[in-house]
């Protein structure tokens, strides 16, 4: 069985280019063959990824009497800005507008051109409300209700499989420790290094997803530099030797060094949420909510002086959301805060309903940091369960151990499996993995007991 594996893994790395050009072959054949389909499951899966950032819009727009209709049509002349799918609709609803004026018919027929269901559902139900009980405002904010439900049960589902990857980890130490006792020679490394690093790759997949639903923001150089540090640790760790120590000093100070150039954004969030309040108690009082804005950002003296400097330039809010270098949900928060003004600057009735959405954010952030402290536990467990089985099999009778253990290949597997685990579970708890302070010190920890 071991010559099979050997066998297959020789042949893989031999030919690996003529491999990679047979699957691209294939993979561009697919798309050719099957690209209209592609093309509408692109496009379904984009209308519901930005659904809840189109609600929200669409909710500020409501509370200042602007109907989906009117949204529609001003996006359609690029008066307002609406995210990328929800723009092309906009498109279509212009030229059934051009058939009929009734906004029912039209929305009615705009749901036929929607390949997403829900998006589709939503319409539809948004035209039969217009027509019955003309209380659109209110649909809107149920439906969003709803939408943040559907939004906890796609978090739940990817935090179940990250659970089984949490398993999966321990469940594969384990089980090289125990195939080490079979007569039939020790596991290729290259095998466990590709076993790992998959196993690594998805994990991180499926957490960037989590991070997206959640509205934190991945820079390209963010995503390249983690997963040159889950790919590379692996194999440096199992080619080089004696460098355990010299490599967690290189994460630990990677890791400082990014969290003391993005800790400025987090103090934006919550320099955010603040601001958010003061306005919406000054409009509360009758102040325009544009002026609002700048007699707080001016009272705060924050990192917001130049919203202040284009709002007295007269610049239109999607050229403010461009302009500032905030994080995506500080930018997400001055997007609806300010898109509606350029149609009423009197009505402050919209910001009550960010700050629900927000909260509903929030409240999905810390469920996610919730449930990454069981997930800072299965790493933790992960080195005292692999060195209390491995010392006692250690102390067993010699002539019980046919081919006996190498403890440093087990203590670099163990070390790695921790390092990729804690990635992920810093960025389930944080956002960022480097953010997290549990990060460094556990795995100070796990080098300290691996040594």
């Amino acid at each position: 069985m071991l010559n099979i594996i050997n066998n297959i893994i020789t042949y893989l790395f031999n030919n690996i280019l003529f491999i990679i050009f047979i699957i691209s072959s294939l993979i561009i054949l697919l798309i050719l063959v099957f690209r209209r389909q592609i093309s509408e499951i692109i496009q379904k899966m984009s209308l519901e990824n930005e659904l809840p950032d189109f609600l929200a819009l669409l909710l500020t727009f409501e509370a200042n009497g602007i109907r989906l209709d009117e949204v529609l049509e001003e996006a359609s002349k690029n008066k307002l800005v609406l995210p990328k799918p929800y723009q092309k609709l906009s498109l279509i609803f212009s030229v059934l507008s051009r058939i009929t004026n009734d906004p029912y018919t039209c929305l009615k027929k705009l749901a036929e051109y929607i390949p997403s269901n829900r998006v589709k559902n939503f319409v539809r139900g948004y035209a039969e409300v217009l027509i019955t009980t003309g209380d659109t405002l209110s649909y809107i904010d149920s439906f969003i209700n709803e939408e943040f439900s559907v939004l906890k049960m796609r978090i739940n589902n990817i935090v179940s499989f990250i659970d089984m990857l949490f398993e999966g980890f321990l469940i594969i130490l384990l089980g090289i420790l125990v195939y080490s006792l079979i007569p039939l020679g020790g596991l290729p490394i290259e095998l466990v290094v590709f076993i790992i690093v998959m196993l690594s790759l998805f994990s991180y997949i499926l957490a960037y997803k989590l991070l997206e639903l959640t509205y934190y923001y991945m820079s390209t150089f963010y995503v390249f530099l983690t997963i040159v540090f889950i790919v590379s640790t692996p194999i440096i760790l199992f080619l080089i030797q004696d460098l355990m120590v010299v490599y967690t000093l290189i994460i630990i100070l990677a890791g400082l060094f990014l969290y003391f150039k993005h800790r400025i954004f987090e103090e934006i969030d919550s320099q955010t949420m603040v601001l958010l309040e003061e306005v919406y108690g000054e409009s509360r009082l009758g102040m325009p909510i544009d002026s609002a804005l700048i007699k707080v950002i001016d009272r705060l003296d924050g990192p917001f002086t130049k919203i202040t400097d284009l709002l007295k330039m007269g610049a239109k809010p999607n050229e403010i959301v461009n302009a500032i270098n905030f994080s995506q949900l500080s930018r997400k928060v001055f997007s609806l805060l300010l898109t509606p003004v350029e149609y009423s600057k009197s009505h402050y009735r919209h910001i009550g309903y960010i700050i629900n959405i927000l909260d509903h954010i929030r409240g999905l952030r810390k469920s996610l940091s919730e449930r990454s402290k069981i997930y800072y536990i299965y790493v933790l467990t992960l080195p005292l369960v692999v060195l209390v089985f491995m010392n006692t099999l250690l102390n067993m009778d010699s002539s019980m151990i046919y081919q006996g253990i190498d403890q440093v290949f087990m203590k670099k597997m163990t070390y790695v499996a921790v390092f990729e685990s804690l990635i992920i579970a810093s960025m389930i708890d944080k956002g960022y993995w480097f953010r997290s302070v549990l990060m460094y010190a556990m795995m100070f920890l796990t080098m300290i007991l691996l040594l």
